[in-house]
């Protein structure tokens, strides 16, 4: 059709978007053994948040909050967190500032907690990448390399990477994501 699923079309992430709050709660400090409130209803201020089948687990840490996608557990810590503390982290990982992380006033809301900004496919792939690469942000490149006909190269992408976070963040996100 001409238009590229992939990196044209906008979707929300829904509950995907959860490794990125806990990414910058590993990196405030919060412990994966921290203790948060499951229960299934709650009221944060003038928001109410529901869990899928209106679940209510009690006090769980942050890895069975991950493993049962819990939306109270993690709109709570990206309240405890902030925001815009969980919309930087998920720039650094790959989602581009084209893809709008905020409200129309230019401000986060922990939404952001349940994937209610929409993002490209492939950038969301690229973030999750940079889970699986320790925490190293890698700018995606379509052609890996290019040789004439005798075999020489001529054209060769280059691996452009930085740091998004720590490892230690890394490793203890890519645990609880892998409990699910």
């Amino acid at each position: 059709t001409g238009f590229d699923y992939a990196t044209q079309a906008v979707r929300q992430p829904g509950s995907s978007f959860k490794p990125y709050v806990l990414a910058a709660a590993l990196e405030e400090g919060i412990s994966l053994r921290s203790q948060w409130d499951g229960n299934d209803n709650k009221r944060f201020g003038s928001t109410e948040i529901d869990n899928f089948g209106d679940e209510s687990y009690g006090r769980v840490d942050l890895v069975e909050a991950t493993q049962k996608s819990i939306n109270t557990a993690y709109y709570e810590l990206c309240v405890k967190v902030g925001a815009a503390k969980v919309a930087e982290l998920a720039r650094k990982a790959g989602i581009p500032d084209s893809v709008p992380l905020a409200d129309k006033d230019g401000e986060p809301n922990c939404n952001i907690a349940l994937g209610g900004y929409e993002v490209h496919v492939a950038d969301q792939a690229v973030g999750y990448a940079t889970f699986g690469s320790q925490g190293d942000y890698v700018q995606p490149f379509v052609v890996k390399s290019v040789t004439d006909r005798d075999g020489d190269l001529v054209y060769e992408g280059k691996v452009i990477k930085q740091r998004a976070f720590e490892r230690d963040v890394a490793a203890d996100a890519t645990f609880a994501m892998t409990q699910v």
